[in-house]
């Protein structure tokens, strides 16, 4: 079974001013493969095989990347501990969709200090953040 899997990604500075990602949160979520004995009809055949979902997602934050306007900066790949993502009974992770990587948000401060709070899921534009900014159950640093 795997335990580990290796991340990279990247960050685009679309603007025409250079910016300081203080923070970007990820989480991994896995899918993985259990026999369904419940369908199998062959005790010694190749068996039925169905996609759960794993349990508590590994996530990080990485700290302070500096990106120049209009490039591309890469995160160098890192490993990430999974095998206590597998639900019990898993036996591998799924062949088209096991790991994905999902950024969840990105604290990131412009050239003229101003601070900006981006969720990529969402869709919407990057919005400006003032004090008192910070929700009591948000997961993200209080001073930054």
């Amino acid at each position: 079974m795997i335990k580990k899997c290796e991340i990279s990604g990247s960050i685009r500075n679309a603007s025409q001013l250079p910016i300081r990602v203080v923070q970007v949160a990820w989480q991994a979520e896995t899918r993985w493969l259990i026999e369904d004995k419940t369908q199998s009809q062959y005790p010694k055949g190749p068996g039925i095989w169905s996609e759960v979902s794993g349990t508590a997602p590994p996530s990080n934050v990485h700290d302070h990347i500096d990106v120049p306007p209009q490039e591309t900066v890469e995160i160098p790949p890192f490993e990430v501990d999974i095998s206590n993502a597998a639900p019990p009974d898993a036996a591998q992770l799924s062949p088209t969709n096991g790991v994905q990587v999902r950024v969840r948000w990105l604290l990131v401060v412009d050239n003229s200090g101003r601070r900006w709070e981006i969720r990529p899921e969402k869709g919407d534009r990057a919005k400006r953040v003032r004090q008192p900014w910070w929700k009591p159950e948000s997961p993200m640093p209080h001073q930054w």
